[in-house]
């Protein structure tokens, strides 16, 4: 989708969501490139900077710190079937302790997950 092609509530931003094929859950944050016209695809559940799924995958497959930014951010803004299509509840436990999260948040995903709370 160009932006040109966006209906008229959204030519004014340069954030368009697209919904791809019903068969995908996921949906794209399409960011339009004014200098090249380029659309530069990123995750939704990454509001505060544009990164690809490929990247994402790339990050989970990375480092502790790298896990732990996709799972934190999956975490706060993804939909709940994206966030297992991306990692596991063994995963999520695993790196538990190191995501940044709201203090409200990781007492949820805790008792979700059944993590226990580590004591200073």
């Amino acid at each position: 989708m160009n932006l040109a092609d966006a209906p008229k509530a959204v030519k004014h931003s340069p954030l368009v969501y697209l919904k791809p094929a019903p068969e995908l859950a996921l949906y794209s944050l399409v960011m339009a490139n004014r200098d090249t016209g380029v659309d530069v695809p990123s995750l939704y559940f990454f509001p505060d900077r544009p990164v690809s799924e490929a990247r994402a995958r790339v990050m989970l497959a990375g480092s502790v710190e790298e896990r732990a930014e996709v799972i934190s951010h999956l975490l706060r803004y993804a939909e709940w079937d994206d966030i297992w299509s991306y990692v596991s509840r063994d995963e999520v436990r695993e790196i538990f302790a190191t995501l940044e999260l709201p203090d409200s948040l990781r007492a949820a995903w805790g008792r979700m997950l059944k993590v226990e709370a580590v004591v200073s």
